[in-house]
């Protein structure tokens, strides 16, 4: 049977001392200081990064109000699809130029909508 050290009060103060230190390093949050690091700062942006985000700015409003006029082909897809269809009979029903009436209907109900 293995037998247990003996120890003096002395050696146990230590022990006892160097556990509630490791604790407290344990519990203890850091702060900037203890880990040697600076806290971030606020950069100001320069002039020209402002310029450019305004410019950014006015160019998306400018989208959002031709968006606002964009035409939709969804909207007038049975229109396109009819004018589709008679300029494949005023080609003579000559098959594989599909697209090509279709881009072209598009212009077409496009010009007579936005007029």
């Amino acid at each position: 049977m293995p037998t247990k050290k003996k120890t003096s009060p002395e050696t146990e103060a230590v022990v006892k001392a160097a556990q509630t230190t490791v604790e407290k390093k344990k519990t203890k949050a850091k702060s900037p200081a203890a880990t040697h690091k600076s806290p971030a700062r606020k950069v100001a942006p320069r002039k020209s990064e402002v310029r450019a985000a305004a410019v950014d700015d006015m160019q998306v409003e400018k989208a959002a109000a031709a968006a606002d006029t964009a035409f939709d082909a969804g909207a007038h897809h049975d229109e396109i699809a009819r004018e589709a269809y008679y300029l494949f009979l005023n080609r003579g029903t000559h098959h594989g130029h599909e697209h090509e009436d279709w881009l072209r209907a598009i212009e077409i109900v496009k010009a007579r909508h936005q007029a």
